[in-house]
């Protein structure tokens, strides 16, 4: 008897990111078994059929048909040792990650999840993943990801929750009020074609700057801002003001800004970690150069009040629905607009990327590996064996340049004493500050 084939009806949510793919590396500092990474890839795929679907337009909608023929795992030998892999991770094109291509897997002409094994000139792994961002965001990924760890080594992994019809699921799940703001600008036409210049022309315009910071750093930081701004404070709040007040700086803006902090709803829905989808929010706040330590208070407070004053689905589905379907490609993200230098920090720590275990080995790094380096986005994640956190920062390639320089290393690590022990690994990658 032939089982009927899941297929999932898209929300507006997973619609606006349709032409976006994400990758990311998993690093290991020693030869993996592919058989062993393959089978166990097979059956989280299995587990979660969606990352190995197929897009489908469906009138103004888009649908994912868990099919089984989405996905693609190649094994490739690289000349890199695994320093060198790292490092190559601030170029566009690192050679280690097959990338999804978006528009042509949004209209079911390419698979919606690549993976490649590079096996290293030191005997090292780099596992380089990419998936289509319609099909779920980093929490999503970490779970297929987990799946696929335990799958390798035989024991029974977390459940996913695969959702078929997620626009109906966060209807039921979104309060009744929200913030009445949407999560999304509408521009005209002029507008749209000067942020697809911008895109167009982002490889060539832009640089991406990893940055790392130690334990002992970290925890300085966060006891000085908490100091200062006299309330508790968060890690991924603190290295969020942090980073855009010494890029700010050393841009000599003093002009009033925008900062888009994307959050992880799941939580704030009461929904399992193991959901699969585009279960992101946003917090924005604007203001003018003020000190670090008020911007790591002002996310603080943003956070504790999200679900009153920056939940923006309800509203922005009905705004959606206001402007009927063509209306979608007017449509742009709160923290994409360049030209007035919006900064968005999205943070990857806590998803239990350093779980994803193979053959017993837990990953040195997980880090992105960013195709499109679009200006003013930082990506955080734990750092080196999960200690400390590193951080992507794609800039305009003078400010990159200037960031680079002695005194932006000066201003990144003002809380580094000289008796910090970094990784072993962090002192071998090239151009990591």
């Amino acid at each position: 008897m032939r089982m009927s084939i899941p297929v999932i009806r898209c929300a507006w949510s997973d619609l606006l990111l349709a032409d976006l793919s994400v990758s990311v590396v998993f690093c290991y500092d020693r030869e993996l078994d592919a058989r062993s990474v393959l089978s166990g890839f097979e059956s989280a795929l299995a587990r979660t059929p969606a990352f190995a679907g197929r897009l489908r337009p469906s009138g103004a909608e888009l649908e994912i048909v868990c099919d089984g023929e989405g996905a693609e795992f190649l094994e490739r030998d690289s000349p890199l040792t695994l320093p060198e892999a790292i490092g190559r991770l601030t170029l566009p094109d690192s050679g280690l990650v097959d990338h999804v291509d978006a528009p042509a897997a949004r209209a079911g002409r390419g698979p919606v999840t690549r993976v490649r094994l590079n096996r290293l000139a030191d005997g090292g792994t780099v596992l380089g993943c990419s998936w289509h961002h319609a099909i779920g965001d980093m929490g999503s990924f970490t779970t297929f990801m987990r799946q696929w760890s335990a799958a390798s080594a035989g024991e029974e992994s977390e459940e996913s929750l695969l959702i078929e019809d997620r626009a109906a699921f966060l209807d039921a799940m979104l309060p009744e009020k929200d913030s009445g703001r949407a999560g999304f600008r509408v521009v005209d036409e002029q507008e749209s074609a000067q942020l697809r210049s911008i895109a167009e022309s982002s490889t060539l315009a832009n640089r991406l700057v990893q940055v790392y910071f130690g334990e002992a750093e970290l925890a300085r930081l966060r006891a000085r801002f908490e100091q200062e701004s006299g309330r508790r404070l968060s890690t991924n709040d603190v290295l969020t003001a942090h980073v855009v007040r010494t890029v700010r700086q050393l841009d000599g803006d003093t002009a009033e800004r925008e900062l888009v902090v994307p959050v992880d709803l799941r939580r704030t829905l009461g929904t399992p970690r193991g959901t699969i989808g585009n279960l992101l929010g946003e917090i924005t706040l604007r203001g003018r150069d003020v000190p670090a330590s008020r911007v790591a208070a002002d996310i603080r407070a943003a956070v504790e009040d999200f679900a009153d004053a920056h939940l923006t689905l309800r509203t922005s589905r009905t705004v959606l629905e206001e402007l009927g379907p063509e209306g979608l490609d007017r449509c742009v993200p709160l923290g994409f607009n360049p030209p007035e230098r919006t900064f968005t920090t999205s943070s990857w720590r806590g998803f239990g990327a350093y779980e994803v275990r193979f053959d017993g080995a837990a990953p040195v790094l997980m880090a992105p590996a960013i195709s499109l380096p679009l200006p003013w986005v930082c990506w955080m994640v734990e750092g080196f064996h999960g200690t400390g956190a590193l951080c992507t920062i794609s800039l305009p390639a003078a400010l990159a340049t200037r960031l680079r320089s002695a005194d932006g290393r000066a201003l990144l690590h003002a809380d580094r004493e000289p008796q910090d022990e970094l990784p072993a690994l962090a002192s071998a990658i090239r151009r990591l500050l």
